[in-house]
């Protein structure tokens, strides 16, 4: 008698589904019918969108059309287009590296575009990084990684709507990264390990033995993985997360990966493998996108930005995203970071001078190796999103912990 063949999981002989198939089909369903009852009722609740839409995820691309503004507090009917051709056409003081940028763009989630094709969407690329650009009359800077959030944002919901989409990030979510300098950023990365701490402390307690350049995160945050990221669905997955959450939320969900790959990690004894086998480090490859999702939330329940830097005593100088704070229902973020009497400045970290170091030693002052860096695109280095049901019954106390973690900052 012939042994039995496994059958496979997803579709089943014949077209039928399988059972996780169905079971993903139902759950898109269910967010579906929540999202619409929610979009319908007479006021609108911002925080149990957000909820949604980072726990669950928002099922298909029409959806993230009409939830993604509303997370961010975008008046779509209120936004004015009537400048926007105009900005599209205008020259700015990034337009050469953002010309270089977007002609090798476009790359990931084309396969199978004709050359037409993906010049046509680069052409509209272009028009939505120079009206955002343009749009703040110089108070936002063009930084090398924008253009890959843009594209997800362009190949998701369109030019048109990614157009407010980016310019609300850009002074928001996204604030530290669109500053004159890089300095923000860099100071804002030395939290990744910290971070990490409250996770995987063998692990963190490794990376800061070895006083590990930051970097390793860098393209992380600025470009929210869509280097690491391979398929356009399971990105747009985590956008629902980034544009729900804490501006350093990236921060989260890359210390939920490195924890995930610690068997790997921790037995990595040189500074340079170290750095080169985080850089590589690659989402969905220990796990599910959704269940990353689900340990990054359980960690920021666990430790938030505040506490991070009242834990460690630490007093950041440039960056603003630990301070982002809810207005209506939205995350914002301050223009200074706010003040702090006590605390170690939070550059002056050991393991974290190495941020300063350029190809040859320290460079003074900084900030021409954050523009070197940007230059030279050291951002480099660095088919369904959902396979499996993720609604697990929690305790009364991880529920309670849960909702806090949208309510309250």
């Amino acid at each position: 008698m012939a042994p039995r063949r496994r059958r496979q999981q997803g579709k089943r002989p014949g077209g039928s589904l399988g059972w996780e198939e169905r079971l993903r089909v139902q759950r898109d369903a269910e967010t579906v019918q929540s999202v619409e009852a929610l979009l319908a009722a007479p006021e609108l609740d911002v925080t149990q969108l957000r909820k949604i839409a980072a726990a669950r995820g928002l099922a298909n691309n029409r959806l993230r059309a009409r939830v993604w503004p509303l997370l961010l507090g975008i008046d779509i009917d209120a936004f004015s287009y009537d400048q926007y051709d105009e900005l599209a056409r205008m020259d700015h003081a990034d337009t050469p590296t953002l010309k270089a940028d977007i002609a090798r763009s476009l790359w990931s989630f084309t396969d199978g575009w004709s050359d037409e094709a993906r010049q046509e969407k680069r052409d509209a690329l272009m028009r939505l990084l120079n009206a955002v650009v343009n749009y703040s009359a110089g108070d936002v800077r063009y930084y090398q990684g924008l253009h890959d959030i843009a594209s997800v944002l362009l190949l998701t919901v369109g030019e048109r709507l990614a157009f407010p989409l980016l310019h609300r990030l850009s002074t928001s979510h996204l604030r530290d990264c669109t500053r004159p300098t890089l300095e923000p950023v860099a100071e804002l990365l030395q939290l990744q390990v910290p971070i990490l701490d409250m996770a995987d402390r063998q692990l963190a307690r490794l990376l800061e033995g070895m006083q590990l350049p930051c970097y390793f995160a860098l393209s992380w945050y600025i470009t929210w993985f869509s280097h690491d990221v391979r398929s356009l669905g399971e990105l747009a997955r985590l956008f629902d997360l980034f544009l729900s959450a804490h501006p350093m939320m990236p921060l989260y969900v890359g210390a939920a990966c490195m924890a995930a790959a610690r068997e790997e990690l921790i037995c990595v004894e040189d500074v340079s493998l170290m750095h080169q086998a985080l850089v590589n480090l690659r989402v969905g490859k220990y796990m599910t996108t959704d269940e990353l999702i689900r340990r990054a939330l359980a960690l920021y329940a666990k430790a938030r930005p505040k506490q991070v830097l009242r834990r460690r005593g630490l007093r950041p100088q440039f960056t603003t995203a630990p301070d982002a704070f809810k207005k209506g229902g939205c995350w914002e973020v301050p223009e200074a970071p706010l003040p702090r009497p006590n605390g170690i400045p939070l550059r002056t970290l050991n393991w974290g001078k190495w941020c300063l170091k350029g190809m040859g030693g320290l460079v003074p002052g900084g900030v021409k190796v954050y523009a070197a860096l940007s230059l030279s695109g050291l951002v480099v280095l660095s088919a369904y999103f959902v396979t499996r049901i993720m609604d697990h019954q929690m305790s009364e106390l991880q529920e309670q912990a849960w909702d806090d973690m949208f309510v309250s900052n």
